[in-house]
């Protein structure tokens, strides 16, 4: 077990040793090899006797340089009956060398490094772009819950006003929620053939909604990050879906025990159960806007817009979900 642990540590400071010198700039090997050749070629210089001919300082240099690219002309030649001019020919030849490899390694590395961070780029641009493609087709699943959501707010608004498209990061807010929290889902929902309780219609619409970001998500779930992913199945799962299924239940009871007469025989919300709902509200919609956030981060120049109509010529009329309805 000792030496295998050993072993271990061995190959892992060797590996930590090549990333070391591989990790270094290139231009790094390049000044060590031109300072190898300097200084050996001063202390050559300051070498009495060394060579069998006098030198100087330039002729240093150039013995310096035949030697540390190991071309070894032979026009000048070391004492070699001294033990010290061999050892320093011999090093300067060994640390000539090893700079090189290491300068050509580390340019490999370097390459190496480029060409990865290359085709990483390449790789994110590519992904960038299946997920921008597959945001776009979100879009149009975000369209019915949308839709809904002004329903819910033309339903529980008190004035009539004019058709209009509005950013919902600057519509769906506190004052948003507060106001379609009063909506009451045991008033008719009048067409012009027909009438239905309104938590009949918004289950309806959730249902719709909920389907297509169902085949949504089997369709995109290849080219979605995990993280939008996450985030549009909470959103599928999200507790607001549940607020107009409880009023059908509700409503469901009230006609088996033999209730007939709104609103004397329907509960109406109230207290503690306001401000959950309230809640619950607030959260979907800024779960609904991250989404819609990641939609126009990708394409700013043609953002999310949903629209208003607060016109009482299309049935129902604004303020259908209020009680008593004006």
């Amino acid at each position: 077990m000792k030496e295998k642990y050993h072993k271990e540590l061995v190959s892992e400071s060797g590996v930590r040793l090549v990333h070391f010198f591989a990790g270094q700039k290139p231009h790094v090997y390049g000044v060590l090899y031109f300072a190898n050749i300097l200084i050996f070629s001063i202390i050559y210089c300051l070498t009495p006797g060394g060579f069998k001919q006098e030198i100087g300082l330039g002729v240093a240099l150039y013995f310096s340089v035949v030697t540390a690219t190991t071309l070894g002309y032979g026009d000048i030649t070391p004492v070699l009956t001294d033990s010290a001019m061999p050892m320093l020919v011999s090093l300067q030849v060994l640390i000539g060398i090893s700079l090189i490899g290491l300068f050509l390694n580390s340019l490999s590395y370097r390459l190496s490094e480029q060409k990865e961070k290359v085709i990483q780029a390449i790789e994110e641009s590519i992904k960038e772009e299946q997920i921008s493609k597959a945001l776009m087709m979100l879009r149009p699943v975000l369209g019915p819950g949308l839709r809904t959501l002004a329903q819910l707010y033309k339903f529980t608004a008190r004035n009539e006003a004019p058709e209009y498209d509005v950013r919902p990061k600057e519509f769906l807010n506190e004052d948003f929620a507060r106001q379609i929290n009063q909506m009451v889902y045991y008033n008719v929902h009048k067409y012009a053939n027909h009438a239905a309780p309104m938590h009949k219609v918004f289950i309806d619409e959730n249902n719709k909604f909920l389907a297509g970001l169902d085949k949504y998500l089997v369709t995109f779930s290849h080219s979605l990050p995990v993280s939008i992913l996450v985030m549009l199945t909470n959103l599928g799962q999200h507790r607001y879906f549940t607020i107009a299924e409880m009023y059908r239940a509700s409503h469901l009871y009230v006609l088996e025990q033999g209730g007939k007469n709104y609103p004397e025989d329907f509960p109406l919300p109230g207290g503690n159960f306001d401000q959950v709902n309230q809640d619950v509200i607030l959260d979907f919609i800024s779960q609904f806007l991250t989404v819609i956030e990641e939609i126009d981060k990708r394409n700013p120049t043609d953002p999310v817009v949903m629209t208003v109509s607060l016109r009482n010529n299309i049935l129902p009329g604004v303020g259908a979900g209020l009680y008593p309805t004006p």
